[in-house]
């Protein structure tokens, strides 16, 4: 997924660009490409600092701890699943945010090779779709990994609502 920072970058490149171009064919579709990136950055909101991830993990441990002293075994596993969950949920989003900045990187230097203006318009339309379809497979795995954690989360719910119906029976 691409971070909206990194949205904003692209965009402010091409919007210079447009504004050095003397090709006004080109200069208009420069600016449209600024446009739609600027857009794009707008939808897309920066995914967890990694300071918050590591408060998150903080404050789960802690609630872990006060579980294991009031709560029964079941809760704890459910809780520590739900662990689980939260941590796979962080790591994507880590590889996610490092596979954009290396992109970002080959973006700037392919921008840099670049020889001819046709050249960097080019690069930035390929780059704009490639990130399009990184973005789309990148939200396919968070709704993955959301699904699981609201299915792991809601279970002790469903197993007591199991068991209290069973005990009425």
């Amino acid at each position: 997924m691409a971070l909206a920072p990194d949205l904003r970058q692209q965009a402010g490149v091409c919007a210079r660009l447009a504004e050095d171009c003397e090709d006004q064919r080109l200069a208009e579709r420069l600016k449209a490409i600024a446009r739609n990136l600027f857009a794009e950055a707008d939808e897309h909101p920066t995914p967890i600092s990694a300071m918050a991830q590591r408060d998150e993990e903080e404050t789960m441990d802690r609630s872990n701890e006060q579980a294991a002293e009031n709560t029964p075994r079941e809760v704890k596993q459910y809780r520590l699943a739900g662990m689980k969950d939260i941590r796979e949920l962080n790591m994507k989003l880590v590889d996610m945010a490092q596979a954009n900045s290396q992109a970002i990187f080959n973006f700037a230097r392919q921008i840099a090779a670049a020889d001819a203006l046709s050249d960097v318009v080019k690069v930035c339309t390929e780059h704009a779709r490639k990130q399009f379809e990184t973005t789309a497979e990148q939200m396919r795995e968070l709704t993955a990994v959301g699904q699981k954690i609201a299915a792991d989360s809601t279970a002790p719910i469903g197993d007591d609502a199991e068991r209290a119906s069973k005990d009425d029976g």
